[in-house]
């Protein structure tokens, strides 16, 4: 493979760290380009055994890393006019391998138009395109590559990466997995592998990848840090607590590593763990990375002088300096403790710093409305199909016959008090909660990759459909559901946008709303750093974010009028002033009797091994109304949102002011 960078793997996450050194792979794309074992390009003999000759020796010094050298042997092979299209895909080879990305697209395209069926030119041609970031045409560079040459092991790699970046993890994994058939044991896939099942919600499988790698590279830190994270998904959180422990003290570890061990220690409010390490680094004011997390343990503890003296300690450079996962909690930090002391402009502008994470940069901002607009497509269709009431459970609920009940959904805009109703619901013993898991994508998915539908076109579902469709939901849910309580609820606020094919392939799912102010929704998302992806990349500023608000919940009337969901609405403001009341409605639908458990929900939240949102330090408390109105004191900075909030906020029943 001629790119060692690992797609959408954050900062932290280096492939280097396996032992895959950059000038290795270099020497590997020139190998392959001369026709070695696993290689980019097969090399015709030329009719003149000189020309040959030459583009051995060629081939030979690339291998070497002589580029120069190399490349003055193609020109002079291109020059007796023997075999151009073999030179000229050795060339760009060279310049690839050599970083000359641009120029390597131009010559292989002119070697691809003499020799169209040369395999490896066309992985090299996908390479150096992956390397300028342009990733759909290195997807169908590589992928008319394996079409020619399906045991082209690093095309699937290269493959592999660019689905990757594209946050598209479950189509990477098996590239991953058939590179590492054809090339057992390679580091740099597995890493890769490992990452993909990860983020694609497979932790299990992601742990055993990565021991694989950290037994062959224990001081990789870099893949202990992904472990570690991989076994606090899976709910292993002792053994992912000592993983970022040994990633924040590690000899090997990287400040950007050091930063994601402590931050996890910080979401997570282990205050004692936080201090320890922070105390076992001992290098004070010399550690950058440190204070930013010094400052935020002060500040949790709120030892507001403490936090802003560590804070300020930090100048513009040394800001600048830090790994993004630190610089976005010293913003934060700063933050609040602006807010805390009412100087609300300088917290705004804090906020907004906060929001510059790099992850989001290779992000589509028109992803997410695309998709939006295709549910709502779907829902006209689906309507336009539907069953009359009490037939179409029978007909497409294959459920029932193991009396499994249909799981409930609980959805709302982001910030709007699903965390805390999970935290509520949960308390009951007959109901257990999936947080944020990806048994809907992997439907969604499965369908576009099997069947090569876009989303309006999943109205075509049949009754086997929807019983294939069940039982992988089931399996995907299984590791998250403790199946002795009966009723599960899969927690995932955007759930909103796709409610008609959780209903198509759900007749009977019971849907819970979460609503609250839409002025303290969208101002509470911009106060809170979400892990990057196509629909948190809206919520960065608080015009952005009003608008992404009105585009989801205009949404959702649609799909409400066109599907008539079983939906069950819960006011943020109503619960916090009547739990019980408000809690009432929801298991009378979910047919449950009341359970005095439901009041003392923190001390569910304080048991629980790890919640998953920004909302963890707030559930953990008693009820409070702080929170209500917040917007009040940012009124000024929410002027510019009222365009897109107003009609919301008297549909919601809030009134305008």
């Amino acid at each position: 493979m001629t790119s060692i960078a690992c797609g959408g793997a954050p900062s932290w996450a280096s492939p280097n760290a396996c032992g895959a050194s950059w000038n290795d792979s270099k020497r590997d794309a020139a190998a392959a380009s001369s026709g070695s074992e696993g290689g980019f390009g097969i090399l015709q003999p030329p009719p003149r055994a000189v020309a040959l000759t030459i583009l051995q020796r060629a081939s030979q010094l690339a291998q070497r890393g002589e580029w120069a050298q190399a490349e003055a042997l193609c020109r002079e092979a291109l020059a007796s006019g023997a075999d151009t299209a073999a030179a000229l895909a050795l060339l760009g080879a060279i310049q690839h391998a050599s970083g000359r990305h641009q120029e390597a697209i131009t010559t292989l395209q002119q070697a691809l138009q003499l020799n169209p069926g040369n395999a490896l030119a066309l992985g090299n041609l996908g390479a150096a395109q992956q390397e300028l970031g342009h990733t759909d045409a290195a997807i169908h560079s590589l992928q008319q590559a394996l079409k020619l040459r399906p045991d082209f092991a690093i095309a699937h790699t290269n493959l592999g990466f660019c689905l990757q970046s594209r946050g598209d993890h479950e189509a990477a994994i098996p590239c991953f997995a058939r590179s590492l058939r054809l090339r057992p044991g390679n580091l740099r896939v597995l890493q890769g592998l490992g990452w993909s099942q990860l983020q694609a919600g497979h932790p299990d499988a992601a742990i055993d990848t990565l021991q694989q790698v950290l037994a062959q590279a224990p001081d990789a830190a870099d893949i202990r840090l992904i472990l570690a994270s991989a076994q606090r998904e899976a709910r292993h959180i002792q053994a992912a607590d000592q993983n970022f422990r040994r990633c924040a003290t590690g000899p090997h570890a990287t400040a950007a590593v050091v930063a994601a061990s402590l931050e996890h220690f910080t979401v997570t409010r282990q205050s004692n763990t936080l201090e320890q390490l922070l105390n076992s680094r001992a290098q004070g004011v010399n550690d950058p990375v440190a204070q930013v997390y010094a400052a935020a343990l002060a500040l949790q503890r709120q030892q507001f002088s403490d936090a802003r003296a560590l804070s300020e300690r930090l100048n513009s450079d040394a800001i600048t300096a830090l790994p993004p996962t630190a610089r976005i909690r010293h913003w934060s930090t700063r933050a609040w403790l602006d807010d805390h002391s009412g100087h609300i402009d300088a917290a705004m502008e804090a906020f907004l710093a906060a929001q510059q994470d790099p992850a989001y940069e290779p992000l589509d901002p028109e992803a997410q409305p695309r998709r939006i607009a295709a549910y709502r497509q779907l829902a006209e269709q689906l309507a336009q199909r539907r069953l009359p009431p009490g037939q179409a459970a029978a007909a497409m609920d294959p459920g029932r016959e193991s009396q499994r009940r249909p799981p409930v959904f609980l959805m709302g805009f982001p910030r709007s008090g699903t965390t805390l109703l999970d935290t509520i619901l949960r308390s009951h013993p007959a109901i257990d909660v999936a947080e944020e898991k990806p048994g809907i994508a992997a439907l969604e998915i499965h369908l576009q990759e099997t069947r090569g539908w876009s989303i309006d076109q999943f109205a075509r579902l049949n009754h086997q459909d929807v019983q294939e469709l069940q039982q992988l939901y089931w399996q995907c849910m299984a590791p998250f559901w403790d199946t002795s309580q009966p009723v599960l609820i899969d927690k995932l606020p955007l759930h909103i946008c796709a409610v008609p094919l959780i209903q198509a392939v759900f007749p009977d799912a019971t849907f819970l709303l979460a609503i609250r102010n839409p002025r303290d929704t969208v101002l509470s998302c911009l106060q809170q750093t979400f892990a990057a992806n196509d629909a948190m990349l809206h919520l960065r500023s608080l015009p952005e974010a009003a608008r992404f608000y009105d585009l989801v919940m205009a949404s959702w009337l649609h799909m409400q009028r066109q599907l008539d969901p079983a939906v069950q609405v819960i006011r943020y403001e109503d619960l916090i002033a009547d739990l019980p009341a408000t809690i009432q409605p929801v298991l009378d639908r979910l047919n449950l009797p009341w359970d005095e458990r439901l009041i003392a929900f923190q001390r569910t939240a304080r048991e629980r091994d790890l919640i998953n949102t920004p909302s963890a330090a707030q559930v953990v408390q008693p009820l409070y109304s702080s929170a209500i109105n917040k917007w009040r004191r940012y009124r000024h900075h929410l002027k510019p949102c009222d365009r897109f909030l107003a009609p919301w906020l008297d549909h919601w029943g809030y009134g305008f002011e």
